[in-house]
């Protein structure tokens, strides 16, 4: 008795033919990433309905095989073998029969599949409690690792690596004039159009040079461009480190012998706590001509 089902799926085809006590897919086409996912399920399903006592896959059509690939062999291999069965893979290519050596020793397994357990409210406060504690043991450790390379870079300055200071003073700080200059701006802006009505009807209007003055140059100036450095340029050093954390080149200086704090955090701190005050120095100035662009205005 012969039985015969065909599936295609994309630029891959397989047809299953079933005599005697076993089964046999032929399958014909990529077995990659893109393919493999489609009848995965489907493929694992013909052992499922016919129970055979021989199950070959017979890959002579294969045009190519990945990863994926090799790892749908293994499922059809392991779940024959669960059911009893004997499974077996011929005219598969020599540089795709290498591929699955390399991985036919791995036992492939499926995920558990559960309902997860509902933690307890002091089972959550624990687990949150030891990862505040570990985030804060690290952030505790790389101060005292940037401070001591600060105190090791001011005895030894030619240690510095100045030109990527410099460098990156030009993209925090220079190349932030322009957000922080706008922002001072409205600051003064708005502050002197929100106090000037009011300190009229006293006859204090004159007193708002004062209030912005003072306003500006001891609190909001500061506390502005900090945060802004602190979004702004703060966000693109973590992104920029996190990028080379991804990429292994962090590991990559310490296995060469040198210290990433010096090479990469130590110029960036440098720049930051140079541009500040001088980016502050923009806030302060702007947001004066903010002021008085109202003060003018209302004449």
């Amino acid at each position: 008795m012969l039985a015969l089902e065909t599936e295609k799926t994309a630029s891959l085809g397989f047809r299953v033919s079933i005599d005697s006590g076993t089964s046999t897919l032929f399958v014909v086409g990529r077995l990659d990433v893109h393919t493999t996912g489609g009848v995965w399920q489907k493929a694992l399903r013909v052992i499922e309905k016919s129970h055979p006592d021989r199950f070959v896959v017979d890959a002579s059509g294969v045009t190519y095989c990945d990863g994926a690939g090799i790892a749908l062999l293994l499922k059809l291999q392991d779940r024959q073998r669960s059911a009893g069965g004997s499974f077996a893979i011929v005219s598969l290519r020599e540089v795709f029969h290498r591929l699955l050596d390399l991985y036919g020793n791995i036992p492939v397994t499926e995920s558990a599949q559960g309902t997860p357990t509902r933690l307890s409210f002091v089972e959550q406060v624990g687990r949150v409690s030891l990862e505040v504690g570990h985030n804060l043991r690290t952030l505790v450790a790389f101060t005292g690792q940037l401070t001591v390379t600060l105190f090791r870079a001011a005895a030894h300055p030619h240690h510095v690596r100045w030109r990527d200071m410099w460098h990156v003073a030009e993209l925090a700080g220079v190349n932030a004039i322009p957000i922080v200059a706008l922002i001072g701006f409205l600051l003064g802006l708005i502050m002197a159009f929100q106090s000037a009505i009011p300190m009229r009807r006293f006859g204090a209007d004159i007193f708002v040079a004062n209030l912005i003055g003072l306003s500006m140059l001891r609190e909001l100036g500061p506390l502005v461009t900090a945060i802004l450095l602190a979004g702004r340029s703060g966000s693109a050093f973590a992104a920029e480190l996190g990028t080379m954390k991804v990429r292994e080149e962090i590991d990559a200086l310490s296995t060469m012998g040198l210290d990433p704090v010096r090479f990469l955090v130590v110029p960036r701190v440098l720049a930051a706590v140079t541009m500040t005050p001088l980016l502050t120095i923009f806030a302060n100035l702007f947001g004066l001509i903010g002021g008085a662009v109202v003060m003018i205005s209302l004449g």
